[in-house]
This record gives structure tokens, sequence and C-alpha cells, in this order.
């Protein structure tokens, strides 16, 4: 019984975490661990503890974000009884403040960095607060461009995911902001080159994940990060793709250069996440993605070939859905064989 946990410990030991229960349960299927064996290597995994940990942690979490939406609601409720010296004095002092505990407990590296993560979002409501107290005139995007570029050194080195994609999100929701508020109405700016400008945002935000995954910095490694860029990078694309298939007629050189790019990128995301970096998560976003697609386009051949026939064309659709989430699963099915069939020889 001791022998083959004894070999799963020390590959965990030298390993990437995410990849050993994958490789105990490839082992079980080679009737190499007895189920005795796979409960002892598995409890050694996943201990009590460690939910305990767990628990804890999205405890910690939760509590911050109702302390940061506290400190939102307490401005908005007391906004008129408040001086405006009051007001940035309290809200300076919070982020010193959460400097302060972030540098006292950075040797406990969760709750470090969600004090850090408050002090990036009370820079955000010190800059709401500073345009409301002075009336700036300033625009939305402005905003979100400077509340990025204020909290930079501080997502640099706070190591942390969440701190990232809250730097990400305010690019992208200043992207937006800029469109709607200056791009589109006096340039005239199509939608389509908005979309390409959030994938690339997302693609190099994805690119880095990957580049420092495979470097070592364990807090990139979770799954979670890839699958929320890929499918915004995917998404963006998706919408002047999809645009093209509903109104071919109204196909600008900026809308086919977004379905060319969403192309492109579902054929490399498939393969890089198939061949190079395998992820089944990733590559059923990708599958899925990529189905949808395939379903509007049949549905629109469908619907401009056969006329007065709505009855038989609500059945051919239904077919046509039936037939392409077939053969994805089929496809993923056995992509995630062939992906754990290749686990075992990964691992050594």
């Amino acid at each position: 019984m001791f022998g083959p946990v004894l070999i799963v410990l020390t590959y965990m030991e030298s390993h990437d975490p995410t990849a050993r229960i994958p490789w105990i349960e490839a082992l079980a299927r080679e009737g190499l661990l007895s189920e005795t064996a796979q409960d002892s290597a598995r409890r050694h995994i996943r201990p009590a503890s460690a939910w305990h940990a767990w628990a804890q942690n999205l405890l910690l979490m939760l509590g911050a974000t109702l302390v940061l939406a506290g400190v939102v609601f307490f401005f908005a409720y007391n906004w008129q009884a408040m001086g405006r010296f009051l007001k940035f004095g309290v809200i300076q002092a919070a982020i010193v403040a959460c400097i302060l505990v972030s540098l006292r407990f950075r040797d406990h590296a969760l709750s470090g960095n969600i004090m850090l993560m408050a002090a990036c979002m009370l820079t955000g409501v010190l800059l709401a607060v500073f345009g409301q107290t002075y009336q700036t005139g300033a625009d939305a995007y402005e905003l979100f461009f400077a509340w990025a570029l204020l909290i930079t050194g501080w997502v640099a080195v706070s190591q942390f995911a969440a701190c990232w994609f809250l730097w990400l999100i305010l690019l992208q929701t200043g992207t937006v902001l800029y469109w709607v508020q200056v791009a589109e109405p006096l340039h005239h700016t199509p939608f389509e080159t908005l979309c390409i400008g959030i994938a690339s945002i997302n693609l190099l935000g994805l690119i880095a994940r990957e580049i420092g995954s495979v470097m070592g910095f364990a807090w990139l490694k979770a799954r979670w990060h890839r699958a929320l860029l890929l499918m915004t990078l995917l998404s963006a694309l998706f919408i002047p793709t999809f645009a093209i298939i509903l109104d071919i007629d109204d196909s600008s050189a900026t809308r086919l250069a977004a379905a060319i790019l969403w192309l492109i990128g579902s054929a490399g995301a498939g393969f890089v996440y198939r061949k190079l970096l395998p992820d089944m998560a990733a590559l059923s976003l990708v599958v899925t993605n990529a189905c949808l697609m395939l379903i509007v386009l049949l549905g629109r051949i469908a619907f401009d070939q056969v006329h007065n026939m709505e009855a038989f064309i609500f059945l051919l659709m239904a077919v046509i859905i039936l037939g392409v989430v077939s053969l994805a699963t089929f496809y993923l099915r056995r992509a995630s064989r062939a992906m754990h069939a290749e686990q075992p020889e990964r691992a050594p």
C-alpha cells in the first residue's frame, strides 16, 4: 500500500500541484494504485486543513469586499453632510492604512494582498470623490485610465492575480468609454475597432499569463486566469464575426479583419490548448465558441434557402443544433481521453 503512495508523494514534491489528482487517477486506471492507496494519496493532497484554509480565505475576501462596499455607501449616504477635507482625509487615511497593513502582513501573502487590493479600490473612490467635489469636467474614460495608471506600481509588485485583473478591467472599461465618448461620436471609429482593441488587451494579458506560468510564477498558475482571459478574447472577436453572418452585405474592412482574427484566434487557441498546453477547460471554451458560430452560420444558410416552411425550418434548426453539439461532445471526449493518456508520459 505505502509503496505507490510514496511514489505519488515523491511526484508531488517536484511537480505542478495542478497535475496531482489527474496523475493519481491515471495510475488507478492502469491498476498501479489500489483503492486504499488512491484514497490515502487524495487525503494527503487535499487534507481537511486545506478545506479549513480555503474557507478562512474565502471569508477574508468576503469580509474585505463588504468593508469596501461599506466605505462606498458611507460616502454616498453622508455626502451632503461631509466637508471636502473630511471626505479626502478619510479616504487617504484608509489608503495609507491599507498600505501599512499590507506591509505589516507581507509574510502572510493573502492578507497582505487583500489589503493592497483594498488600496487599489479606494484609489478609484478617491478619484470619484475628487471629480464630484471639484467638478473637473473630465470624461469618465479619463477616470478609469488615471485609476489604472495610479495603481500600476502596486499591481506590478503585488503578485496577486486579482490586482492584475482589476487593472485589466480598468483598462478595458476606459477603452470602451473612450470609444463611446470620443472615438465613435467625434472620429466615427467603427465598433469593430473597439472589439479588436478589447481582444488585443486580453491577448496580451493571456500571453503574459502563459509566459509567467511557464517561468514558474505560482500565482499565475490558476486555470481560471486562463479561462477568463480566453473567454473575453474570443467573445470580443465573436461579436463582429456574428454581425457579418447576419448582414453579409454590410461587411466593412474592419469587420472582415475582426472575423479573420476570430478564425486565427480560435484555431490558434485550439492548437495551443490541445497540443502545447493541454487544458480541457480552455479547449472547451474554444470549441463552444466555434459551435455557436457554426450554428449561426448554418441557421443563416437554412433561413435563406428555405421559404414559407416555418415548421420545417425550426425542425431543421433543432437537427443542426443537435448535430453540432454531438460532434463537439464527441471531439471533447476523445481529446479528454487523449490528454489523460498523455499525462503520465509528461509526469516524470
